[in-house]
């Protein structure tokens, strides 16, 4: 799938090892933020133009995304996160699926999910699973159907015949650490997401219209811009897969880089279409989780514990345990 992206044109030396903060005492947060911050390396030192490609070809239309987590209780994952200001919106089945919105920070929880995902919603999915295949993605769990005389994927359209239903369906690629990037588009959401060019709310195909216009939820505490987090053992081989979807570099520390998918200008996570950034980290093992990335961590820190919310310290940074005992990471604006 391309050129691959060498470790050391991304990493010096050998830094990345699993985060550890200069700071031994939790009082020290503020230290600590300051700290990673001084270690950024200017995403102008990867290209000069603020935001880096990751070296892959040119761009594709993968949508919006939303960050899909399993829980146990969805309705206890929801009252949690509702104290932190999100509220239930969009698509939500009672015991089975809640959405929650707060500003621009989307998270859905799945009581039947086995582990979590990234869900992209919007774009013409036949053109984007044929596009996908040509760069040499593996495409798998897929609805669609080849067209071997024309070499590209096609909707059955669900037995809707419709223009817009053509462009519908799902499919579903793994990244090298296994983890699922879920792309479908059910019919009624590619006309909203043309028009918008901002991330709706996780809907269904009835009420999307409504959901769509519903998405905007006032930030009440200012816990910064939710991100996907990615620890992996692999780094430049993840590295080179996001680079290869169109994901560009905005800027990294010592330990994490920060990605966003589409790119952005002026090494901003801010572009037309609001989606989470990636932070990819190195572990001792794969696993994918949630972020904040904030612009002070210490005011998030002590917005989090008005809140009643732990918030410690550990070998690998800044924090908090949510109601599904999964950690929450507190990372710097780039």
């Amino acid at each position: 799938m391309g050129a691959a992206i060498k470790g050391g044109a991304l990493w010096s030396g050998n830094a990345l090892g699993l985060c550890t903060l200069s700071c031994p005492e939790e009082d020290s947060i503020m230290a600590a933020d300051r700290n990673k911050k001084e270690r950024m390396i200017e995403p102008s030192k990867f290209g000069g133009r603020g935001s880096t490609e990751l070296g892959g070809p040119r761009p594709i239309d993968l949508g919006y995304y939303v960050i899909c987590l399993e829980s146990d209780d969805v309705e206890k994952s929801a009252a949690f996160y509702r104290r932190l200001g999100f509220e239930v919106t969009g698509f939500n089945v009672p015991n089975e699926v809640r959405t929650l919105v707060q500003g621009h920070n989307q998270l859905a929880f799945f009581g039947f999910y086995q582990k979590p995902n990234v869900n992209f919603r919007g774009p013409d999915i036949p053109s984007l699973a044929t596009e996908l295949k040509g760069r040499g993605f593996e495409i798998v769990s897929c609805d669609l159907e080849w067209d071997q005389e024309r070499k590209c994927f096609i909707s059955g359209g669900g037995g809707i015949k419709t223009e817009e239903a053509d462009e519908c369906g799902s499919f579903m690629i793994f990244d090298p650490a296994g983890n699922d990037l879920f792309f479908n588009t059910n019919a009624g959401e590619r006309a909203p997401y043309e028009r918008s060019c901002t991330n709706p709310v996780f809907g269904g195909t009835d009420s999307w219209p409504k959901d769509f216009e519903a998405r905007n939820v006032p930030v009440r505490f200012h816990l910064g811009q939710l991100a996907v987090d990615l620890r992996v053992t692999d780094v430049a081989e993840c590295m080179r897969f996001y680079g290869e979807l169109g994901f560009s570099l905005l800027a990294q520390t010592r330990e994490t880089a920060y990605l966003r998918y589409p790119p952005a200008t002026s090494g901003s996570l801010s572009s037309s279409v609001p989606n989470p950034p990636y932070l990819i980290r190195k572990s001792e093992k794969d696993e994918i989780g949630i972020a904040f990335v904030c612009d002070d961590i210490a005011e998030v820190t002590a917005v989090l514990r008005k809140l009643d919310v732990e918030v410690d310290k550990t070998g690998e940074g800044v924090g908090f345990t949510d109601s599904d005992q999964r950690r929450v990471s507190l990372h710097p604006h780039p």
